[in-house]
């Protein structure tokens, strides 16, 4: 019973090991299986990290609907607005925390984000449904428009080229036959694999007790039978982390020729480890002092770290959902122009000092008469003054020529 078991485990680590450390397999990765890249998400800890990293601060940037009415731009509150209803709940099930953590998933993992809004003829209201990326087909028809091929529950559905909202990250190879974005994984595939086979190297060797491979001698000859069953007998008592202070009893002539392979010393998989979570940290654009490595600290500290993570790796992907937003969805709503979608980031704890900076500049501005009081108000978000004078150059009654106080006119040397 035991030894069935055995083979049943030897059998399931087998196909684990294939699994988590040849999931990505250098050329196997191609543009129509990208559904590889959602399986390296579940097994590799270092793309989960990043990608969460990226939603997580994505997450805690509020987003607000404005309207533009001549040089005043206001919030519109209304909670009857589709618009404002869909940044409180853009999809049945999906708050906008869940919405931009799907879209940023996707896009941080295949390259693609494919959305689709619903909106009924009534307009009172908008639902977005995501397409998995690994289930789209994207092809050019020969009128030239784009058209989606989605796999879902066994159905071929076809969308035209406005019922989606696609959004890619950029792929030297897109053209009419190419129209999907460049997974970030892609140029990392290598180093996730190298990682993966070393995590299952060091697993597989704790769990045989450190014990390195070995060649057994013996004197005279083993029919197969008898080796199956000395294979059996060392896995059976000596192989697990239970038995790894068990001493190995060799006997009927068996002696140990060699070692073989390296020994856990030999082989130091830490440097391998730092330097693949550096590359990916690279590509995502996160310093990988957030990821838990502290041997590579590049700013003064955390805070800083943090705008780096903001400014480099979710700043730009917002900026990019948001003027497809205000491109394909907001027309849907109203075509005057003056509405739009934007995001605040004063609020966020690790960009709060540029907002002194800020406060800063726009005040001494203020004082040498470079822009006017309104146009400071402006750039700190507090909106115009109906103040008279607000809009007029003024300057600091402190800064006068030195020859009016002196009388004489200082030559310059």
């Amino acid at each position: 019973m035991y030894l069935k078991f055995w083979k049943r485990r030897e059998k399931k680590e087998r196909h684990s090991l294939e699994l988590s450390a040849n999931i990505l397999g250098g050329s196997r990765i191609t543009a129509d299986r990208i559904s590889q890249f959602i399986t390296a998400y579940k097994i590799s800890d270092i793309i989960y990290t990043c990608i969460s990293r990226i939603q997580k601060a994505a997450v805690m940037v509020p987003w607000y609907l404005y309207q533009q009415k001549d040089d005043e731009v206001l919030e519109i509150q209304t909670p009857s607005h589709p618009l404002v209803r869909f940044l409180q709940r853009p999809g049945k099930r999906m708050p906008w925390s869940k919405y931009i953590e799907r879209h940023l998933g996707y896009l941080l993992l295949t390259g693609n984000s494919y959305q689709r809004p619903i909106v009924p003829s009534n307009k009172t209201m908008v639902e977005f449904e995501f397409l998995r990326p690994d289930r789209v087909t994207p092809k050019m028809s020969p009128g030239g428009n784009i058209r989606y091929e989605y796999w879902h529950k066994g159905r071929l559905f076809n969308f035209e080229e406005e019922e989606i909202i696609h959004i890619s990250l950029y792929n030297p190879e897109e053209d009419e036959d190419h129209l999907t974005g460049l997974s970030p994984i892609t140029p990392i595939m290598k180093g996730i694999d190298i990682s993966n086979y070393a995590k299952e190297w060091i697993f597989r060797l704790l769990e045989s007790g450190a014990l390195p491979p070995l060649i057994l001698r013996t004197n005279t000859s083993l029919n197969e039978e008898q080796k199956k069953f000395l294979r059996e007998q060392i896995k059976t008592d000596y192989l697990g982390p239970w038995k790894a202070l068990e001493p190995l009893i060799l006997e009927g002539g068996l002696d140990v020729v060699k070692d073989i392979g390296f020994s856990p010393k030999d082989l130091e998989f830490n440097p391998i480890l730092k330097t693949v979570l550096r590359q990916v940290a690279n590509v995502y654009g996160i310093p990988s002092e957030l990821l838990g490595d502290s041997e590579n600290k590049t700013y003064s500290n955390v805070k800083e770290a943090e705008k780096s993570l903001y400014y480099k790796a979710t700043l730009p992907h917002l900026r990019t959902l948001r003027d497809e937003l205000n491109s394909r969805l907001i027309p849907k709503f109203d075509d005057t122009g003056e509405i739009f979608f934007d995001y605040d980031t004063s609020g966020l704890d690790a960009l709060s000092e540029d907002m002194s900076e800020i406060w800063e500049r726009a005040i001494k501005a203020v004082e040498r008469g470079i822009i006017t009081r309104n146009e400071a108000r402006e750039m700190m978000k507090y909106g115009r003054s109906e103040e008279k004078g607000a809009d007029k150059l003024t300057v600091s009654a402190m800064f006068v020529p030195l020859e009016a106080i002196t009388g004489s006119i200082t030559d310059e040397e």
